[in-house]
């Protein structure tokens, strides 16, 4: 199901808040699907999305703590 429709359905008659609208408005890059705004997105696809980036910001931050430690450890055995 698609976020835009996801979202209409939680909010059923409640006002939608503007930053969803948005957010439900700006485009995402996807490898598979190229262009297409956030709300014509499926859940799950958005869903596998976020958990391939969070995986890369993590291994990110675990080299860069690796390296301060390394760093750490010279500095410690000098």
């Amino acid at each position: 199901m698609k976020l835009r429709k996801l979202i209409k359905l939680l909010y059923d008659d409640k006002t939608i808040p503007c930053d969803i609208i948005d957010f439900l408005n700006d485009d995402y890059e996807s490898n598979s699907l190229g262009f297409v705004s956030y709300g014509e997105i499926d859940l799950v696809h958005y869903i596998r999305a976020n958990l391939k980036h969070f995986k890369e910001i993590n291994n990110k931050s675990y080299m860069i703590n690796a390296n301060k430690l390394k760093e750490i450890e010279s500095i410690i055995n000098k």
